[in-house]
């Protein structure tokens, strides 16, 4: 349930982690009145008094004020959840950067991405562990992170299955190696982290005395470092890798092993940081397995003894079976564990403030988170490549553009006439489409172009077209004339040469058959010459 009342299936949860900063802003105070239980170490049991503090502008106390290192968190609710349980999600596996759908059940099997900058889930609100990694990690670890590092093992043949609870413990609590199991390499090294500011015995190389915490790192990851106040705010120059070097030098005469030493420390810190990129991306607030296990066998029902529980308690955490099999039985005997609730009960859980995402993104430690409309943090698993895509989006865009203005700009002209031996080709085409009706096309475009009637254009390509016809046939008109006056004139001066030269009635004889075709010629040139033989009258073209 959430500030608002609003209540959500546990299966609809998500959570991510965001990382650690320092906040200078409380002091740890021992609470008199707190019951202990008897243990010597209060350090659980301490209240946080709020305290007045000059922070600078990298989020870090001035003077001797105290600072605490403190863990944030993210949790998330799926508007569109259908009821299918771990079986309606797949899962990012950052290892391989894919999506595994192996467990996806139903037609839906959405992404479980709350740590995307565009996710579908909704935010439910930002929680910050006051204590740092004192309870937080230890709950996450036995619970949730004991199924997804694979800290169970099923299989028949394994001679661990044999053993008893307590023999595990210590199997698990002497395992140191680089070649234990995720789970037991995380169990072991969460309480090897430091719990608060601490006085080392060996002074830097310069005689100052130094002190040991955890120092928040960008990406949500963290190490040890020293430093030189006891409110570890300001930094020594000394490593504290150099500090395991000389602490074997000092005390075991032994550089060799001391370097072999700070180079364990260092990978097993590399090593944590690696293995919680699994809560870095999007996880279901019900601890899960990916490995179907169906009822609680001889195995599981044996480990669950250590809850020493009432399993009719409602308010434990612990889930029912998962419909499709995907039960996680973890460490600490929890059946499908709520790893949300146990954060807010079984830790120094508060709402996180604006004030508290301002400092912590001011430090650069914590990944990036939307929240209310604005971005907190840097980085993180699909934002830095939304980033990226968005940066080479806009980039592309600009480019493509000033290449369009370029081209259009350069080959302005050829790009006109190029239209234009378009859309001439076009008019050609519709120009026979319409006027040509034994062009074979297709009966269906024939009937199309002959009903849709000429266009404006076609009209008057029309028109142009008849007055050429016209031209043409005037044309051709006037040849025929000036063709059959050439002739004429050619007759007519045969005849007057015939006129001339005419024989006497001794010498006649009478014509060839040059004229015999045109006999109306003859009688028209003997009656003239009757009329007048010695003077003959010319013959004008207008006559003709």
């Amino acid at each position: 349930v959430d500030q608002e009342g609003n209540a959500y299936d546990p299966y609809s949860l998500a959570w991510r982690y965001l990382g650690m900063y320092i906040d200078c802003d409380f002091e740890p105070e021992a609470d008199d009145g707190g019951n202990n239980d008897g243990q010597d170490n209060q350090y659980n049991d301490d209240v946080f008094r709020r305290r007045t503090t000059t922070t600078s502008g990298r989020g870090l106390a001035s003077g001797d004020d105290g600072c605490s290192r403190k863990v944030l968190w993210a949790a998330y609710h799926d508007p569109g959840y259908k009821q299918g349980s771990i079986g309606e999600y797949q899962f990012y596996d950052w290892r391989t950067d894919t999506w595994d759908k192996s467990t996806c059940q139903t037609k839906r099997c959405a992404r479980m991405d709350c740590h995307a900058r565009r996710t579908h889930f909704q935010l439910v609100g930002v929680f910050k562990e006051t204590d740092g990694l004192v309870d937080w990690a230890e709950q996450l670890i036995k619970h949730e992170g004991y199924c997804v590092w694979n800290g169970i093992d099923y299989g028949d043949d394994n001679e661990e299955n044999n053993e008893g609870d307590a023999q595990r413990r210590d199997r698990r609590m002497n395992s140191q190696d680089e070649s234990s199991s995720d789970y037991e390499f995380m169990y072991n090294k969460q309480d090897n982290w430091p719990q608060n500011c601490k006085e080392m015995y060996l002074s830097d190389s310069y005689g100052n005395t130094v002190y040991r915490d955890l120092t928040p790192l960008p990406g949500g990851n963290m190490t040890e470092a020293l430093y030189l106040d006891e409110d570890c705010t300001q930094r020594s120059t000394m490593t504290f890798q150099e500090y395991i070097v000389k602490f074997y030098a000092y005390y075991y005469y032994d550089n060799d092993g001391g370097r072999t030493v700070a180079n364990q420390w260092a990978a097993s810190v590399e090593r944590w940081n690696e293995l919680m990129n699994d809560f870095k991306v999007c996880q279901p607030c019900r601890a899960y397995t990916k490995v179907p296990t169906f009822g609680d066998d001889d195995y599981n029902q044996d480990h669950r003894e250590l809850r020493f529980l009432n399993d009719n308690n409602a308010e434990d955490g612990e889930g029912d079976e998962e419909q499709w099999g995907y039960n996680c039985y973890d460490d600490a005997g929890y059946r499908n564990c709520n790893q949300c609730y146990k954060f807010e009960t079984k830790t120094d859980m508060e709402s996180a403030t604006v004030e508290d995402l301002e400092r912590a993104s001011a430090q650069g430690t914590i990944l990036s988170i939307k929240v209310d409309g604005k971005v907190y943090g840097k980085g993180g698993i699909h934002w830095q490549e939304e980033d990226m895509t968005t940066i080479l989006g806009i980039l592309a865009a600009f480019a493509v553009l000033g290449l369009l203005l370029f081209v259009v700009k350069r080959y302005k002209g050829s790009i006109i006439k190029l239209g234009q031996r378009l859309r001439s080709r076009r008019f050609h085409r519709s120009l026979r489409e319409a006027f040509f009706e034994d062009v074979d096309e297709n009966e269906d475009m024939k009937t199309h172009n002959l009903h849709r009637g000429p266009s404006n254009i076609e009209k008057e390509l029309g028109k142009k077209l008849e007055q050429q016809n016209q031209e043409l046939e005037r044309v051709q008109l006037e040849l025929e004339q000036e063709h059959a006056i050439r002739k004429m004139e050619s007759l007519v001066a045969r005849r007057h040469d015939e006129f001339v030269d005419e024989p006497t009635d001794d010498e006649y004889e009478p014509m060839d058959d040059t004229f015999d075709d045109e006999p109306a010629d003859e009688e028209e040139g003997n009656s003239s010459s009757d009329e007048d033989t010695s003077s003959p009258q010319p013959v004008l073209l207008s006559d003709v």
